[in-house]
């Protein structure tokens, strides 16, 4: 996990900061790595990046509660992200380590389709007041 501060008490505020502090402009990302050994032994790295609003205690009570709501569907999104990861790693296990980049290209090929069906996490929720 990292995270990135923002602060503010508006959503627009907060909105803004996440565009701009957010990794590639985006509120939150995923990045998955997959690397194999000779013997193929698999491993799949996750880093999971989000924001952290470090002063939301001076917020409305309405506003800390559509934020809690937001995040629990984003890290729903994330971890769609994080699944495609695990799904390369374990189809180049099965694999036997055959043709590893070409099964990587179509899971990386996956996390682009996702975002497009999803509107980058929208139809499963991911909005901010």
């Amino acid at each position: 996990m990292k995270y990135y501060n923002i602060q503010g008490t508006t959503a627009g505020q907060l909105k803004a900061q996440m565009k701009r502090k957010g990794p590639q402009g985006h509120w939150a990302y995923s990045k998955w790595w997959v690397s194999w050994s000779s013997g193929c032994r698999v491993t799949v790295k996750l880093t999971y990046t989000f924001p952290k609003w470090t002063n939301s205690h001076k917020a409305p009570k309405s506003l800390r509660k559509s934020w809690k709501r937001m995040i629990k569907r984003l890290w729903i999104h994330e971890r769609g992200h994080g699944q495609h990861g695990i799904n390369a790693g374990r189809k180049i296990k099965k694999s036997g380590c055959r043709n590893p980049k070409k099964i990587i290209d179509k899971w990386a090929a996956q996390d682009k389709i996702y975002d497009r069906r999803t509107g980058h996490g929208r139809t499963q929720g991911v909005h901010f007041p």
